[in-house]
């Protein structure tokens, strides 16, 4: 396909990295064709249009690598994808969902049955539920479990090529955490029940005798009384308090109208409780819809869990 002489130039690597701009410019034809689907470049399982429009539909089994073509300019390398797309895609997780029966139960009754009957079912039988559900995610080749680092590992290959484009073997950035350190770590703590409020001050006194202070995620509706003296206790104590959805019924993200009616509650419990984060029940979330949502982070795609 011949390329289109619109193109767009994309400095995402400038942005992650925090980079001077001595990279070529990163291009795409605008002449991208659909369908949206799963392709390789190198090793690293994308997900977007391209240029050909060769993409499969599910991101088991092979793959087409587009690693191959590549075009370079005086200034610019033109790949045969949107960088920016790819990455926007797999950070918001645009990519097909759960497959097969899991889909359908996603969708199913016996959903809307087991939330229902979820907060009356011991602890092991939710366990074991959940085994069952989730057995065959470390067989899943995309996303990875416990952690995907798709787009790093993209803009890692990227990054390579830009550098040897401009016959560059070193690039100073800013690093991405402060003071040289490789990585952090939080502590949440999820309140899903009455006798889970009623410990939260124990909690806290555990958390501070390790010198920890953790986040606690609300529930405003239904699971239990909110008093106002709660809240501020949790703050006194130099603690954050945070919006868990609305009333952990797991289905926050079922259908986008009922979300917008929910996101209006849920934004008028962040200003009563002066939260600043969310998270999602059980995790689930469609990251496109966040932006409904008044808050300043959100905890609903995590790194890794436990």
């Amino acid at each position: 396909m011949t390329l289109s002489s619109s193109v767009r130039c994309s400095r995402v690597l400038d942005h992650y990295y925090r980079c001077a701009p001595v990279l070529p410019n990163f291009q795409t034809s605008e002449v991208l064709q659909e369908p949206k689907g799963f392709f390789r470049f190198g090793d690293v399982v994308c997900y977007g249009q391209t240029v050909d429009g060769a993409v499969a539909s599910s991101a088991n089994g092979e793959l087409v690598s587009h690693r191959g073509a590549l075009q370079q300019r005086s200034s610019s390398i033109v790949l045969p994808f949107d960088i920016d797309e790819v990455a926007d895609n797999l950070r918001n997780e645009r990519y097909q969902g759960f497959s097969g029966w899991q889909a359908r139960i996603q969708r199913s009754l016996i959903r809307d049955i087991y939330y229902a009957i979820r907060p009356a079912l011991p602890v092991s039988l939710r366990k074991y539920l959940q085994k069952i559900y989730l057995g065959d995610w470390r067989r899943i080749a995309f996303p990875k479990w416990p952690i995907d680092d798709s787009v790093d590992r993209l803009f890692h290959k990227v990054l390579a090529l830009g550098m040897q484009s401009s016959g560059i073997d070193r690039l100073p950035f800013i690093w991405f955490w402060p003071h040289g350190h490789q990585s952090c770590a939080i502590l949440t703590h999820d309140v899903e029940t009455a006798a889970g409020r009623d410990f939260c001050a124990t909690l806290m006194d555990l958390d501070d005798s390790y010198s920890i202070k953790a986040s606690f995620q609300i529930v405003p509706q239904k699971r239990y009384a909110v008093p106002l003296s709660y809240l501020q206790l949790i703050r006194d104590r130099g603690f954050e308090v945070n919006v868990q959805g609305l009333d952990h019924d797991g289905n926050l993200f079922r259908d986008h109208k009922s979300f917008l009616r929910d996101a209006k509650h849920i934004n008028s419990y962040a200003r009563e409780f002066g939260a600043l984060g969310f998270r999602s029940p059980i995790l689930y979330r469609n990251a496109d819809w966040f932006q409904d949502l008044d808050f300043s982070y959100d905890m609903s795609v995590p790194n890794v869990a436990r």
